[in-house]
C-alpha cells in the first residue's frame, strides 16, 4: 500500500513538472544589439513565428552559443521558473535541436571607410546632436564632432590600438557641453578597436567597450 502510494506522489509530481515545460520553436536572428539599459551588453533578436517582429532576448538559451552572422530556427524547451532572482525572468529555455542554422555574409567595414556615427557613449545613448568620427588611417589622422564643436587630431592604428594624441577642439559656444565633456574624457581612455558588421566599438585597455558607432556610409 505504502509503495502504491509513493509510485502515485511521484506520478503526480513528474505530471506537475511536466506541465510546466513547453516545447517551442524559436527564431534568432543573425545580429547580436545592443541592450537597452543594459550598459554594453549585446542581446540576441528573437521571435516565436515568422510573422512576429523581433524582439530583444535579455537571457540566454541553455546549451546553445550564437555566431555572429548565423540566423537560426530551433527548437526550445521553456520552463517556468517559481520564484526568480530579482530583475530576472521567471522563463529558462534550454535547447533541444538546432533545426536550421543559416549562414550570411557578414562584411566588416574597414575603419577608414566612410563615417561612424555615435549611438553609446558610455552608457548615454540619447542625443540632441550624435558625434561622430572620421579616421583616414595613410595620415594617422581622425577628425568628428563632439556633438557641439569640431575637432581633429593624430591617431595611431598599430596593431589594433586606437589612440589619439594632440586633440585640436573648437570653441563654440553650446548651451550644454555635457555630451562635449564626456565624449573627449571617455576617447582619451581608448586603447584599442574593433569591427563588428556595422559597428565601431572602442575599448579600453582591458577591453571594456566605452564608446559605440553606427557606420555611415559617407564621409563627413
Amino acid at each position: 500500500m505504502k509503495i502504491k502510494f509513493l509510485l502515485i506522489v511521484f506520478s503526480l509530481a513528474f505530471m506537475t513538472s511536466c506541465e510546466k515545460d513547453v516545447v517551442k520553436t524559436m527564431y534568432v536572428g543573425e545580429d547580436l544589439v545592443h541592450c537597452d539599459g543594459v550598459g554594453h551588453a549585446e542581446c540576441m533578436q528573437v521571435k516565436f513565428d515568422k510573422q512576429d517582429v523581433w524582439t530583444n532576448f535579455y537571457g540566454s538559451i541553455e546549451g546553445f552559443t550564437h555566431q555572429k552572422g548565423h540566423s537560426y530556427k530551433l527548437k526550445v524547451s521553456e520552463t517556468k521558473i517559481e520564484n526568480p532572482a530579482a530583475d530576472a525572468s521567471d522563463l529558462k529555455y534550454t535547447l533541444i535541436e538546432i533545426v536550421e542554422d543559416n549562414a550570411s555574409k557578414v562584411a566588416n567595414f574597414k575603419i577608414g571607410e566612410g563615417s561612424w556615427q555615435m549611438v553609446d557613449l558610455a552608457g548615454m545613448q540619447e542625443f540632441e546632436r550624435k558625434p561622430f568620427i572620421t579616421v583616414t588611417p595613410d595620415e594617422n589622422r581622425i577628425h568628428g564632432s563632439t556633438s557641439c564643436n569640431k575637432f581633429n587630431g593624430f591617431l595611431s592604428l598599430e596593431h589594433g590600438a586606437f589612440k589619439t594624441k594632440d586633440l585640436a577642439v573648437t570653441k563654440m559656444a553650446c548651451p550644454d557641453l555635457t555630451v562635449e565633456d564626456l565624449f573627449l574624457k571617455t576617447l582619451n581612455k581608448v586603447a584599442a578597436y574593433k569591427i563588428e558588421g556595422d559597428y565601431l566599438m572602442l575599448m579600453s585597455d582591458s577591453n571594456e567597450v566605452l564608446m559605440m558607432f553606427d557606420h555611415l556610409g559617407q564621409r563627413e
